[in-house]
């Protein structure tokens, strides 16, 4: 059963899950003992009573905790999805049911509902916003202008979202003030380092029933995710090597003993390719030309533009069909749209995009990947990263709510006013 969104309803593929969705609730309430507290003192005292606020987040059970403390702080929540690819359904029935929060969500939307589900957050008029990734906020800069001098501040709580908002920033579009959760230490400690390091080989192993213990597996990326990527990847077993254009990065990688190289250099002996960097392209077409039959190719990040999927699907690099494996679990997936793209802001390039088997919580595409045999000893290499190449033009945030590439490096200091909005750093206190 589904039902429409309106002014004051929900969409979510089922409600008679809701029963199955308060037990995943309470068992990852289990787990958050501190959000409880903050729950009870939410009670008493209501600090958030008579504001509206409009949340895109993941609709997990997780989530559900985070939206039901909001409410017992008084605060008028609505809930859409950051990305349908981790949306849990029962949880999203039982926050529509049984817990009071307006739920827009289901399971692999494709683009237009994503964006429908997006728009009816947005009808309620938010005074606060809540983003995983900026879809939310870069749709209310571009469409829904008209809502910006209600909105008093906003809240961003990935390393995708926060590059789109300090190029935002950075251009003097952003329109009101962003407090960059990501930012804080426990969030890059538990939920990046720890949680998707986990998270991501869970996926990664559940996909493609695959033994990691001898195998080569190339982390993209060393910021925190890809540390604790790298950490339990070597805990199975895997040989791990490390891509990183941080050079400070790249040598605290080398001293926790991993081998470090460039991308064209791993590729060829990679059983296993990982991206976890944030930025676009990082897996290109001239990497596609160089690994060898079999290798695995997977995102970790918030959105799958970390893989050049265009030169993957061009007919140049066809992939098996593991009828009734890996293609089972395809799925439409969201993507962020290029420059220009009509009525897509900040989210997807057009029809939606499956990806053979995806990681948990920060779904991506997987496949299988088959290329020449490796080349010979005497075959040129490509050791320029792509924006050393001379005469290469990196490219420009051509609209708001876009990232350009390693825009994280040339963006203001997040402490920096730019135009009328900001990100800010948190500042934790306790009382």
């Amino acid at each position: 059963m589904t039902t429409t969104a309106g002014p004051s309803s929900h969409d979510v593929a089922d409600l008679s899950l809701a029963e199955e969705g308060d037990r995943l609730i309470a068992w990852a309430a289990r787990e958050m003992p501190v959000l409880g507290l903050i729950r009870e003192r939410f009670e008493r005292e209501r600090p958030l009573a008579g504001l509206r606020l409009g949340a895109c987040l993941h609709v997990t059970s997780e989530t559900a905790n985070l939206a039901i403390t909001l409410r017992a702080g008084g605060a008028d929540v609505r809930l859409c999805a950051s990305n349908p690819l981790s949306t849990q359904d029962p949880v999203a029935a039982a926050l529509a049911a049984r817990h009071g929060v307006p739920t827009f969500a289901v399971r692999g939307e494709d683009s237009a509902r994503y964006f429908d589900h997006i728009n009816a957050v947005l009808d309620h008029r938010p005074q606060l916003t809540m983003d995983d990734g900026a879809d939310l906020v870069a749709e209310l800069h571009k469409s829904r202008t008209e809502l910006l001098p209600d909105v008093l501040a906003g809240t961003e709580e990935t390393t995708t979202g926060v590059i789109r908002l300090r190029a935002m920033a950075a251009d003097g579009a952003l329109r009101f003030p962003i407090v960059a959760v990501n930012e804080a230490l426990t969030k890059h400690m538990f939920d990046n380092r720890y949680g998707t390091g986990q998270s991501t080989l869970d996926g990664l192993i559940r996909a493609t029933n695959v033994l990691l213990a001898g195998k080569n597996l190339v982390v993209c990326g060393y910021g925190w995710c890809g540390r604790g990527l790298a950490s339990r990847a070597a805990g199975h077993g895997a040989h791990v090597v490390v891509t990183e254009v941080d050079p400070v990065r790249a040598l605290e990688a080398a001293m926790d003993g991993y081998r470090v190289m460039t991308l064209a250099e791993a590729a060829p002996t990679a059983d296993f390719i990982v991206t976890v960097t944030g930025d676009i392209n990082v897996i290109d077409r001239r990497h596609f030309e160089l690994v060898k039959d079999g290798c695995i190719v997977a995102n970790s990040g918030h959105f799958n533009d970390e893989i050049n999927l265009a030169a993957l699907d061009d007919g140049r690099h066809p992939t098996p069909a593991f009828r009734g494996v890996l293609p089972a679990a395809r799925r439409p997936h969201r993507q962020r749209a290029r420059p220009g793209a009509p009525g897509q802001p900040g989210g997807g390039r057009g029809a939606p995009r499956g990806g053979h088997g995806h990681v948990l919580r920060q779904p991506g595409p997987l496949r299988r990947v088959r290329g020449p045999p490796p080349r010979g000893a005497g075959a040129p290499r490509l050791r320029r990263a792509r924006g050393d190449r001379p005469g290469h033009r990196r490219p420009q945030a051509a609209q708001h709510g876009d990232r350009h590439r390693r825009a994280h490096r040339r963006a203001a200091p997040l402490s920096r006013v730019l135009g009328i909005g900001h990100v800010l750093k948190p500042r934790v206190t306790f009382p």
